[in-house]
């Protein structure tokens, strides 16, 4: 079994967090959306993502992934893929009332599926797609906890642009030049103060 490969538009998301330059962000109704632009190609969200949903297109040089069609958003129209699905599994609609259909359906598959659960409503913070498996994550290909990598966490807080280390950097930079300008002037003024006794 598999599912759909794509962006989860997780709240959390590890993608948005890796990317060093904004290429990644969070458009302003919280879906995941890329800025091929500010797009350097660094592949940090590749790697970052627990869903493996970012393609990276090595003869284009551009991050491809599912941006939840904004301009059919901005229209009120509903998403291609769910318009288009053709066995009607795929719903679009306010997350309130996609959570109640999602525990009907639920109800349904525990009749004959034991380990059937929803998959998206906590995970990562909430995702903008939820599921309803009807066996294990793993049976799908899914992490069955699904987390922003240590390592992400890590670059997010203290080494990405803007981050601590950077700005510890910065400061300990302009420390250490003003040290060194300084004992340079003092330096000088040893050199003037021989110079002077010495006429």
């Amino acid at each position: 079994m598999c599912i759909r490969d794509r962006c989860m538009h997780c709240e959390d998301a590890a993608c948005v967090r890796a990317c060093p330059t904004g290429a990644t962000y969070k458009d302003d109704d919280g879906y995941t959306v890329h800025d091929p632009k500010k797009c350097i190609g660094c592949n940090y969200c590749v790697s970052a993502c627990p869903f493996q949903a970012c393609k990276y297109d090595e003869e284009k040089k551009q991050i491809f992934r599912c941006i939840f069609c904004p301009d059919r958003r901005a229209a009120g129209i509903a998403t291609a893929c769910s318009t288009h699905c053709p066995t009607g599994c795929l719903t679009y609609g306010e997350r309130e009332d996609i959570e109640k259909e999602a525990k009907v359906r639920l109800a349904e598959y525990k009749k004959t599926c034991p380990n059937a659960r929803i998959y998206g409503i906590d995970e990562v913070g909430g995702m903008h797609y939820i599921y309803i498996l009807q066996d294990d994550p793993s049976t799908y290909g899914l992490p069955d906890k699904p987390t922003v990598p240590a390592g992400v966490t890590i670059w997010n807080a203290l080494v990405k642009p803007g981050g601590g280390i950077a700005a510890a950097a910065l400061v300990i930079g302009a420390g250490t030049a003003a040290a060194i300008n300084l004992r340079n002037r003092r330096m000088e003024d040893l050199q003037k103060e021989k110079a002077g006794g010495g006429e």
